[in-house]
């Protein structure tokens, strides 16, 4: 009998940082988080958090690891890969690394150019897009756009099976510093949820009729005025960047006149809202599950390395 073979992928943001523990099937047997994103840690504590992980799953074939810290700010900066790219640009760009005596690989970031001309770069991301184009094969067909709701969401154009374009945006950070220290911090005293002041929010954020800077301060003149409360105040400024956000992808990648169903992938509370927005202009969407999509990427990963290594 032969024994079954185990792999763990790491998701390790700026923030936090997500864990896998995968079999060769890609079925996800365990997973954890930790609120200690690279940002938090010195090269000591990266170590000892990556050994707390990985020595929690023993007898482990493989140690995969994306996301922030494979830059600067991480364990070691690896270079982007040029768009277009996928599975296997991915594969031979992986960069092999010892931590604590442990070695794993680093999947590489990716970088564009808009076609404003705009630089644009990911890093985490793309293991999430080579795990949607793994279980929704359908993907890989031309001009199919994905949606990655987040801190620093991102709108994906694949082609062939590959990343060809994609674009940032900061919208839920600005929404995230404003809530916590910013100056609607008083007034947005609840979640942002869909409901009318939300369907509101969007429609003006997307607009474009006046600057969002406007708007945004508008969030905390209507609460003083008595015209939000503060579940609507939230729900209300939340609408406003979203929506900015669906107007700058349509006019990218024209996405109300897409045909087909766009995938959203992340903080599912948060793509219910996008969700929610995309509907207003008849643009159809669906959820993915975040860590089915993440555990499917890193499968499809470990099995590519190991026919290389064949």
């Amino acid at each position: 009998m032969v024994a079954k073979q185990f792999f763990i992928g790491i998701n390790w943001g700026s923030s936090n940082l997500r864990a896998y523990l995968l079999d060769e099937q890609g079925t996800l047997c365990d997973s954890t988080s930790s609120p200690k994103g690279v940002t938090k840690l010195d090269y000591d504590s990266m170590t000892d958090t990556f050994l707390e992980v990985v020595n929690n799953w023993p007898y482990t074939d493989s140690v995969y690891l994306s996301g922030m810290i494979g830059s600067p700010m991480g364990w070691t900066d690896i270079p982007y890969k040029a768009c277009p790219v996928g599975l296997n640009e991915l594969m031979n760009a992986l960069s092999p690394v010892e931590i604590g005596g442990r070695c794993a690989v680093i999947v590489p970031g990716v970088r564009c150019s808009t076609a404003y001309g705009d630089p644009e770069i990911m890093r985490g991301e793309e293991l999430e897009i080579i795990g949607m184009l793994a279980v929704a094969p359908q993907l890989a067909k031309s001009g199919k756009i994905a949606a990655l709701p987040g801190t620093h969401s991102k709108w994906v154009q694949l082609s062939e099976g590959r990343i060809v374009e994609f674009f940032t945006s900061m919208g839920s950070e600005v929404f995230d510093r404003l809530a916590e220290k910013g100056l609607l911090n008083s007034v947005m005293t609840g979640e942002a949820h869909v409901s009318e002041p939300f369907t509101k929010g969007v429609r003006r954020g997307a607009s474009g009729a006046t600057g969002l800077g406007r708007l945004l301060f508008g969030v905390r003149a209507q609460a003083i005025d008595g015209r939000l409360s503060g579940d609507d105040a939230a729900s209300y400024a939340r609408g406003l960047l979203i929506g900015a956000e669906i107007a700058d992808a349509n006019s990218i990648y024209s996405i109300t006149s897409y045909q087909g169903s766009i995938p959203l992938v992340g903080n599912a509370p948060l793509c219910k809202l996008y969700a929610a927005a995309l509907e207003l202009f008849d643009v159809s969407s669906h959820i993915l599950d975040a860590d089915k999509i993440a555990g499917a990427g890193y499968t499809a990963l470990h099995r590519q390395a190991l026919v290389c290594r064949q």
